[in-house]
């Protein structure tokens, strides 16, 4: 919901809640903190990077100020509140809450998809509620593009592709049974075809195809043949509906080539980085005999670059890297076990503006559930007694 109070309403709700936390499970409370503090600590370094950046290169102060609510604070309540959460109300309950709404959300578009004005009315009275801005009112008025009960429909791909990762953790650690994980699956591949973020889709078709080839069985050979089978048969009659999912000719496509080029000639320009609020836009003008004689040119004076990782360089630069890159070195097995478990975040990612560290939050409650299991293996090997050399880093 994007309510605001001078800073949204999100916001409030997670400071009480994380008060709320404080005060009634104290112990739990600081014992997160300090097992944890690696990550606060990245937080924090993260921070000071991004925002001593965008002071040099002269970001208001409000501006830093609502970088910092969203790149970090946020980000860090969801992160404490979620996991603590877990331990209090344990992980079922935590994380099949997330893919409740998940759920509901992705039928919502389903509904929206096919033209049941019931689903549309439901959003628009949220709408009414929250303050949608103009080209959000435009797409609920003329139906042109489903988003089920989220703000946007980029929003509603970030939270379906989460809920998956979330689904998919459970599923993996023997937390969710094999059919309802199956069900969820094809809810959100369904969902994210209605929303028509052929990114998603692409993110959920390669995840799970990834998956059966890796585990070499003649029953995940059938399935993916199966699979492949039926996939022909949906693109072929999204095709005949027009659907934008199969499209690779309409402006969003086509102009992506032109903000990645961009994008990249900016990281180029400045490997330094540019620190938050870094408007792309501005900067537009000093490459436009490159970029002119390109097919959407003109996106690059008013949208993002639509890549995360771009927009990662772009705000941390090379030194965002370097920390990221001696991270992964450092935890090796944790980091490959991260990019498994969020191969179908990351792919999605990379065709949108946010990501981590970059303004998404539901990241966050994902990797919660990601740590908490990820310890929780950690503890039971431990507990096991097996030598340090098989423990998980």
């Amino acid at each position: 919901i994007k309510l605001t109070v001078v800073i949204p309403v999100r916001t409030v709700g997670l400071f009480v809640f994380t008060g709320l936390l404080f005060m009634i499970h104290n112990r739990q409370f600081v014992g997160s903190l300090n097992r944890h503090r690696q990550v606060y600590m990245v937080f924090g370094v993260m921070a000071l990077l991004g925002g001593s950046l965008a002071f040099v290169h002269g970001e208001e102060f409000y501006s830093l100020a609502e970088s910092l609510l969203r790149n970090t604070i946020q980000p860090v309540l969801i992160f404490l509140t979620v996991y603590l959460a877990i331990e209090i109300f344990g992980i079922r309950f935590v994380a099949n809450t997330f893919l409740l709404f998940a759920v509901i959300s992705s039928v919502a578009a389903i509904f929206q998809f096919v033209g049941f004005d019931p689903a549309w009315d439901v959003r628009r009275v949220l709408g009414s509620i929250q303050g949608d801005p103009p080209d959000i009112k435009h797409i609920l008025r003329t139906g042109s593009r489903p988003m089920g009960l989220v703000f946007t429909p980029i929003l509603f791909s970030y939270h379906l592709v989460c809920g998956y990762v979330i689904a998919n953790i459970l599923y993996r650690q023997g937390l969710m049974n094999p059919l309802l994980y199956a069900i969820f699956t094809v809810i959100a591949l369904f969902g994210a075809t209605a929303n028509g973020t052929r990114s998603l889709v692409l993110a959920i078709l390669v995840s799970e195809c990834l998956q059966l080839a890796v585990r070499g069985q003649l029953k995940s050979y059938v399935l993916l043949a199966v699979g492949a089978v039926l996939a022909a048969g949906g693109f072929y009659y999204l095709e005949t509906v027009g659907s934008r999912v199969v499209s690779a000719d309409d402006s969003s496509a086509v102009g992506r080539f032109v903000l990645l080029k961009f994008g990249l000639q900016l990281v180029l320009d400045n490997p330094l980085g540019y620190g938050w609020g870094v408007k792309p836009g501005e900067y537009a003008w000093l490459f436009w005999e490159e970029l002119s004689h390109l097919p959407k040119a003109s996106s690059v004076f008013r949208l993002g670059i639509h890549n995360a990782f771009v927009n990662f360089l772009l705000q941390y630069g090379i030194f965002g890297f370097s920390i990221i890159a001696m991270l992964a070195v450092l935890h090796l097995r944790k980091a490959m076990a991260i990019a498994g478990a969020f191969l179908a975040y990351f792919i999605n990612a990379m065709f949108h503006n946010a990501g981590v560290f970059v303004g998404e939050l539901y990241f966050w409650y994902a990797f919660a559930v990601f740590v908490y299991t990820y310890d929780l293996r950690y503890a039971v090997t431990l507990a096991n007694g097996q030598p340090r050399a098989q423990q998980m880093a």
